[in-house]
């Protein structure tokens, strides 16, 4: 019988589960100043460990190279002349765990260079699959609800092998491979969790880029300026400024004159507000 296909957001749904049920606290699609990718999970517990999980339909070298990746953009920093991390500590930051979570592998092979690669990189390697789907009528009053919760985990044995109940779909998920610690994590993964916003936990880990559902700095600083201005009002963007500070947000920028140059050239940009045409010195939300 053919297997049954995993989408790579069905693979980011339990793989979500999993690591709350290991008592992680969970942010996805995150864009960090100290790697070039936009991870699909980052997963911490306290302020110190912090895990990055990759997911993906299948187990392949695209996602092995992202999650190897971390190595890769640090030691550019550090053997470039021109990177001084006393002055940019920020750039160079490497997650205690790295996890690729895959789909349908459970009764395949891998090639000898991928067993390399995952334990050159200690890299942890979880494999989920679609054990079988239940018409929906099957699930009213059935064994399922009571014995296999939705959402929730049912372990076979222990915590590296079980299923998971989303919906009419029954998935087994098997920890093939631990993640093992990262070198130079216990000195820098703190830098990956300061950086994480609490709206990441409200983004989708396992979608197109092109839904654009992920959050930046940049994105919060426009949203938060168009929550405080009010209809009919004109603001200059020293007022915008202040606004934002009286309802407890700030920006992402490095100075407060760099958000007032460009913040009105945003607002215009993205279609949010109108301008006085006075040398565009204020503006006011749209219609």
């Amino acid at each position: 019988m053919a297997k049954i296909k995993i989408t790579e957001e069905e693979v980011a749904k339990v793989t979500s589960i999993l690591f709350g049920h290991w008592g992680y606290d969970l942010y996805y699609e995150c864009q960090l100043s100290c790697f070039g990718g936009r991870p699909d999970i980052i997963a911490t517990r306290g302020n110190n460990w912090c895990s990055v999980i990759e997911a993906k339909a299948k187990l392949d070298y695209k996602v092995l190279e992202q999650v190897c990746r971390w190595h890769i953009e640090r030691e550019f920093c550090q053997n470039s002349q021109w990177f001084d991390e006393e002055k940019q500590p920020e750039r160079v930051a490497v997650p205690n765990f790295l996890w690729v979570a895959t789909g349908n592998s459970h009764s395949g092979k891998i090639s000898d260079m991928k067993r390399y690669l995952l334990d050159k990189f200690k890299i942890g390697w979880i494999d989920i699959e679609v054990q079988c789907e239940y018409p929906e009528e099957c699930l009213e009053g059935s064994y399922l609800k009571r014995d296999k919760p939705d959402g929730k985990v049912s372990k076979y044995s222990d915590d590296t092998f079980g299923s998971i109940r989303i919906g009419t779909k029954v998935y087994d998920y098997r920890v093939v491979c631990e993640a093992g610690i990262q070198e130079g994590s216990r000195r820098t993964s703190h830098r990956i969790i300061s950086q994480l916003l609490p709206e990441m936990k409200d983004s989708v880990a396992g979608v197109t880029a092109d839904k654009a559902n992920f959050v930046t700095p940049f994105k919060l600083t426009l949203q938060r300026t168009v929550e405080i201005m009010e209809p009919d009002v004109w603001y200059k963007s020293q007022e915008l400024l202040e606004l934002l500070r009286e309802a407890g947000y700030d920006h992402h920028y490095s100075k407060d004159a760099t958000y007032k140059s460009s913040i009105g050239g945003w607002l215009l940009h993205f279609n949010h507000a109108e301008t006085d045409g006075q040398w565009h010195k204020k503006y006011k939300l749209k219609e």
